[in-house]
């Protein structure tokens, strides 16, 4: 077995848009995510969700952390 995470995020965060109308999505996002086990990401729409693991899937890059 493992000892370390399979994936850790550490204080990310995302915003898209520029100046008045830039969204934060993402603030201080930390997770870490266990080998072997299962995990789940719920909330409402628009909570940032698929832009957490679009990041994590490399497919965006996050602002910074």
């Amino acid at each position: 077995m493992h000892n370390t995470p399979a994936v850790v995020i550490n204080k990310l965060n995302k915003s898209f848009g520029e100046n008045h109308s830039r969204i934060h999505v993402l603030r201080d996002a930390t997770v870490s995510f266990e080998y072997g086990k299962v995990s789940m990401l719920v909330g409402q729409s628009g909570c940032g969700k698929t832009t957490l693991i679009s990041i994590i899937g490399a497919i965006l890059s996050p602002d910074n952390g």
